[in-house]
């Protein structure tokens, strides 16, 4: 039932909005050449008068514009997104947009139509839907790049393992988890072109295309019908299934783009696979009216499945800051029980030995299982040993690495001669 509610709801949005003027929604954080070639290409066209350009970063200033585009209710048909990428939108602009941010407002629900009403969803920026493959630069090189950027060293070396080891979800997962219904997400699978250079593709590719408003219609009525065979139980007639966009694959053919769809079914040969059960056990660990204890369960939940290890990102991050002392009674019984789970041992235990090369995350890993009595004092000791060393191979240490550095001191009972290692020049 609460199904078919769902789907009657689309389907009412669908054929209402179809009378409208179609809203082309942009957020220009870095280049705006991609923008500026679909404007003069479909202004230009007989049902270019219909279509209405929202750039929403003029809604606020750098830290509200996101904000206020939910608040407005807009519904997007086409959403464009540009900019640099590295777990968030950033560039010369000044103006970001991370993926936490976009999750979060997936999960409370409060930017549907910006998040699940757009037909198309281009995402322009390096690695918008990069899985965990291989890329042409190693980890060190994409995080060198990071630091470059002026991402901090905690930030950089985030972004690099969601990127590259199994911890974490991928960028394309959590897109994926951000844009809901959307029969249409393009971006690229690792390095993307220039926007001047993407604008000359986009040229081609509405060339190719036709009327930009036909192509849109078009969409819209194999989504309908696909909503009507999911809430009739049946198959999708073959002339209405959703697939992949050729013309667009053609124009950009020689870029790393890739595409997908965020309704669950198959888009070309990937088969896109949601556990819903599990996406909103994710937005449940950090809702603020779920209370500790149906928290710790919800990370059980994730630490039982199958892609553990995907969700091992969100569990650190919610243990980052627990302090134990500023437990309830009832909550640390809960947290006793839960640290005694032999998975969730297993598991937390697994992530210590794989976070060899980011200290960072290393270092949470470790308290945790130090809290949880995972590891006995002298392997906590020695896996914050670790975590020196690989510290003092760095070139250089920004005031997070500092930060950790002092702290393993103090917990080491280390001599301030043996961190003297570090000149005090590297420091950032």
């Amino acid at each position: 039932m609460k199904f078919t509610f769902i789907f009657i709801i689309q389907l009412i949005a669908i054929v209402s909005h179809a009378n409208d003027s179609l809203n082309f929604c942009s957020v220009t954080i870095n280049s705006s050449e991609e923008i500026n070639a679909f404007k003069e290409k479909i202004k230009k066209q007989e049902g270019g008068k219909h279509f209405k350009f929202i750039e929403l970063t003029e809604n606020g200033n750098e830290g509200n514009w996101f904000e206020k585009s939910c608040e407005s209710k807009i519904k997007c048909d086409v959403l464009l997104i540009s900019g640099h990428f590295g777990g968030e939108f950033f560039g010369k602009t000044n103006y970001k947009l991370s993926l936490d941010e976009l999750e979060k407002k997936r999960c409370d629900n409060s930017c549907s139509g910006i998040l699940s009403n757009p037909a198309e969803v281009f995402l322009f920026g390096c690695n918008t839907l990069a899985g965990k493959d291989g890329d042409t630069r190693t980890p060190e090189q994409y995080y060198n790049v990071l630091v470059g950027d002026e991402y901090s060293a905690a930030d950089a070396e985030r972004v690099t393992s969601l990127r590259y080891l199994p911890i974490g979800s991928s960028f394309k997962s959590s897109m994926l988890r951000s844009f809901t219904d959307i029969p249409h997400i393009y971006g690229f699978r690792s390095i993307a072109p220039l926007g001047k250079n993407v604008a000359h593709m986009v040229e081609k590719y509405i060339a190719n295309v036709g009327d930009y408003e036909n192509h849109l219609a078009g969409i819209r009525v194999k989504q309908m019908h696909n909503y009507l065979s999911q809430l009739n139980q049946k198959l999708v007639d073959p002339q209405y299934k959703i697939q992949g966009n050729k013309k667009l694959f053609e124009a950009m053919k020689v870029t790393n783009f890739t595409q997908i769809k965020s309704q669950i079914g198959k888009c070309g040969d990937e088969i896109i696979n949601q556990s819903e059960t599990l996406n909103n056990a994710r937005c449940s660990l950090f809702s603020e009216e779920v209370i500790f204890q149906d928290k710790l369960e919800v990370i059980k939940l994730m630490l039982s499945s199958e892609d553990s290890l995907k969700h091992m990102m969100s569990v650190l991050d919610f243990f980052k800051d627990l302090n134990i002392n500023n437990l309830s009674l009832e909550q640390r019984e809960s947290f006793a029980a839960f640290s005694e789970d032999d998975n969730v041992r297993k598991k937390i235990l697994g992530a210590v030995e794989l976070l060899d090369s980011f200290p960072h995350l290393k270092y949470t890993a470790v308290e945790l299982a130090s809290v949880m009595n995972v590891l006995s004092r002298d392997e906590k000791n020695n896996h914050l040993d670790q975590i020196l060393t690989n510290v003092f191979k760095r070139k250089s240490i920004d005031s997070d690495l500092a930060e950790i550095v002092c702290s393993i001191a103090v917990k080491r009972k280390r001599a301030l001669i043996d961190i003297k290692k570090i000149n005090p020049l590297l420091f950032n």
